[in-house]
């Protein structure tokens, strides 16, 4: 006697629309994101490009590409390795509904790079495991622990494969080992691999743009416009902090600072509130305010008292 053929079946996904336009932007955006600062920073640029690589290939790689219903056993297939259910294990299996996809949140995952996929919650189903790669093809199955969404593109044929009797099986096989990066893992990658670029990030002195009745800061974090009204002329003037270092940022209160740049409000050593604009100079042009209740500002320049000249003659009461 033979033995009894198991059932096999491949169900391939395919993405949707929306799926496909979000894949090419965020593909667009990490490739195009080391190329700002490629020629300021180069070792900045190439930790982008480092990050970018590995998120597109770990979204990838985690991506659902299709499913597989063979003898006792419904797979969903992955780069990264299978997801493996018991087919007894399953109880029922039905189309999603607009409310089950509606208000969803996600814990973690992907929201549209290579589909959907990950954790998720919503009204009407609480927590799920999503393996979507085309919302609009969507069914729900559930099983002992928790609900599963799925998007095969031949629904029919899928459901009916479902529920074809199970063939004798050979005694279960050793299971498989879990992968090597679990969906923590991977979210704590995601979350440090963006340090280090952000602490070498270095965009140089911010570009300014001074007219008579204003100074524009174009700082790519915290750019400023500076009305000339709200500066009082008389006092502005060059700091050197090795001879008043109570104007050096001690706190960070609301802004970007790392090893070579630093941007927005900070709290100086004699206690002061200000507005910093530094690529660590230790000469900083002082803007103090016309008013009591106004907030000076220091900002970093290439010659500090050429342009404190150029703006008290610029800004000179008439």
């Amino acid at each position: 006697m033979f033995p009894a053929q198991l059932a096999h079946f491949m169900f391939p996904a395919q993405l949707d629309r929306r799926a496909k336009l979000t894949s090419a932007f965020v593909i667009a955006l990490l490739t195009a994101a080391p190329l700002f600062p490629l020629r300021s920073n180069p070792l900045a640029a190439a930790l982008l490009a480092l990050f970018s690589i590995l998120v597109i290939a770990l979204a990838y790689a985690y991506s659902p590409r299709g499913y597989e219903i063979s003898g006792s056993e419904f797979r969903i297939k992955r780069l990264l390795g299978d997801l493996v259910f018991p087919l007894d294990g399953i109880r029922f299996v039905r189309d999603a509904s607009p409310n089950d996809l509606h208000g969803c949140v996600r814990f973690w995952g992907s929201d549209g790079l290579f589909g959907y996929y990950g954790l998720f919650w919503s009204n009407a189903l609480g927590r799920s495991r999503w393996y979507l790669t085309d919302r609009h093809k969507a069914l729900v199955l559930s099983n002992q622990e928790r609900f599963i969404l799925v998007s095969p593109e031949n629904q029919e044929a899928f459901i009916a494969a479902l529920q074809q009797p199970q063939a004798s099986a050979p005694p279960p096989a050793t299971p498989r080992p879990a992968p090597a990066i679990r969906p923590t893992l991977l979210v704590i990658i995601l979350f440090l691999l963006p340090l280090p670029a952000a602490l070498l990030y270095n965009p140089g002195k911010p570009p300014l743009q001074l007219t008579r009745n204003a100074l524009v800061i174009l700082s790519p974090f915290y750019g400023l416009t500076v009305p000339a009204s709200t500066v009082q002329p008389s006092g502005i003037r060059v700091v050197d902090l090795t001879v008043e270092p109570g104007w050096k940022s001690v706190l960070r209160t609301n802004g970007f600072r790392n090893f070579y740049f630093s941007a927005g409000n900070f709290r100086t050593a004699n206690g002061q509130s200000i507005k910093l604009f530094s690529t660590g100079a230790q000469q900083l042009v002082l803007l103090p305010p016309s008013q009591p209740d106004g907030t000076p500002i220091l900002l970093d320049t290439a010659d500090p008292h050429n342009f404190v000249a150029q703006i008290r003659q610029l800004w000179r009461p008439n």
